[in-house]
């Protein structure tokens, strides 16, 4: 059954009143009566009405109104735009014009009292005979902190939703994240337990081609897009030779490194009342086989684990790159079951960069993410204990190379409040195929015929608003 919103005038409404709002499929009308305040919502079989004042809870009165409507039809979403701006663009007039603050009040109250000739009385006298006389106010303007503060949100989220930055509207949620991976399992600390090298399992890597990432992102969601700002080091590498020697005097096997420091900027767009949308997409890189911030990381880590030495070897010239690219996807969202959510996207993207074809590609990715909505816990809206997201992503560079990578992660919420902070860790492994993974683990990836497997670990801050 389809679902309209009516307003009604106060419960007793000429046949000639107009309604302020009325639903796509015409189910439900609303009503306002400006004199006295007053709202009516009519569908179908059921009528509500509500007086809204400066104390009003105008959230409550909001989601009411939309429990009422969402009876009756099937695209709530697409109204609740329209709903939302009207209510709050008659308040906004009401608490503006009709109940004026204190300044408003005080000022012509302060004049008259000035005028007043001095045979009146004394301050004093004014003061014993006020307690004998019944004063109607002008108005008894009092609000509770709670209150005001609730009317002054709603306020300020109907301007960022008309002016909001880059008019992406409201601010619906952020999140942090920070992510690290390692072509060795749990970042080598399995290694630990292995004495044969010949005893390691297949999914261990060897150094060799992408070894090590670090990086954290911020993501702003909109009501019309999001920003997404990320920073990022990854380090390639492979086996050298000095005179054909493999290790240096103090048993430091040689290696070819480059360190990829990197900053990327996200512009998301959403289409309206759908579930689409496109990207803007920039990034600036620095790539070094001296210094950077991965290789740092790294010879540290593997001191304080007492794994293998290296030293790393100037072999190419440092190289600054700048990346442009365009991205344009749908994601959409199901419950195939109670207790259980299914997200999937599919997204394609084309990317140009200063260094080249060797780095520029056309690409398209897909993602499914399975989460039990409600597995672990009954309380509805609460963020899902476990999801599992599965990622397949291809690219062709302008160089007529193409790789295909894929992986899954694992997410499991570690604490979460009605406020709507959540609290995440997640622990994953997928492949990382690139022109530079190819660049400095061929030998092994022929040897072998595949590349090792990237293991992740990070965790990641969801507050919602």
């Amino acid at each position: 059954m389809m679902l309209i919103l009516l307003f009604i005038i106060s419960g007793l409404r000429a046949e000639s009143t107009h309604p302020v709002f009325t639903s796509a499929n015409k189910a439900c009308q609303l009503f306002y009566q400006k004199e006295v305040s007053q709202y009516e919502l009519v569908c179908l079989k059921n009528r509500s009405s509500f007086k809204l004042t400066p104390t009003a809870d105008l959230a409550d009165q909001y989601q009411q109104l939309e429990k009422n409507m969402s009876q009756y039809s099937d695209d709530v979403n697409s109204d609740q735009v329209q709903l939302k701006k009207i209510i709050l663009a008659h308040f906004e007039e009401k608490f503006r014009f009709e109940y004026p603050g204190d300044e408003a009040l005080l000022t012509p109250a302060l004049k008259s009292l000035s005028q007043l000739p001095d045979q009146l009385g004394s301050v004093e006298e004014c003061l014993e005979s006020e307690k004998e006389l019944t004063v109607t106010p002008f108005i008894d303007l009092r609000f509770d902190p709670e209150s005001q503060l609730k009317i002054e949100r709603e306020l300020v989220d109907q301007k960022m939703a008309s002016e909001g930055f880059l008019k992406l509207g409201k601010l619906q949620d952020i999140s942090l994240e920070f992510g690290t991976k390692n072509d060795n399992f749990f970042h080598g600390i399995g290694r630990q337990f292995i004495e044969n090298e010949q005893d390691l399992p297949w999914w261990e890597g060897d150094d060799r081609g992408y070894t090590f990432g670090l990086n954290w992102s911020a993501e702003m969601n909109y009501e019309k897009g999001g920003l997404k700002l990320s920073q990022y080091t990854d380090a390639y590498s492979e086996l050298a030779r000095v005179n054909n020697k493999i290790r240096d005097e103090e048993n430091r096997r040689y290696q070819n490194l480059v360190t990829v420091d990197g900053l990327l900027f996200e512009v998301r767009v959403n289409q309206t009342n759908g579930d689409k949308y496109f990207k803007v997409i920039g990034s600036v890189e620095r790539l070094t086989d001296s210094g950077g911030l991965a290789p740092k990381i790294q010879d540290k880590w593997h001191e304080w684990g007492g794994a293998i030495q290296y030293h790393n070897l100037p072999h190419r010239n440092n190289e600054t790159r700048l990346q442009t690219g365009l991205a344009v996807g749908m994601e959409k969202s199901s419950t195939p079951l109670t207790w259980l959510g299914v997200k999937y996207a599919i997204e394609g993207k084309v990317q140009g960069s200063t260094a080249g074809m060797e780095n520029s590609f056309v690409g398209l990715s897909t993602e499914v993410a399975v989460n039990t909505n409600q597995l672990f816990r009954s309380q509805a809206g609460s963020p899902p204990v476990l999801e599992a997201r599965l990622k397949a992503d291809h690219k062709h560079y302008g160089d007529n190379k193409s790789y295909t990578n894929i992986g899954v992660t694992l997410y499991g919420t570690v604490y979460s409040d009605k406020k709507g902070n959540v609290l995440k860790v997640f622990a994953g492994v997928d492949q990382h195929k690139d022109p530079l993974t190819r660049r400095y683990a061929h030998a092994e990836d022929d040897n072998r015929n595949r590349a090792d497997l990237i293991h992740t670990l990070g965790i990641k801050y969801e507050r919602k608003f």
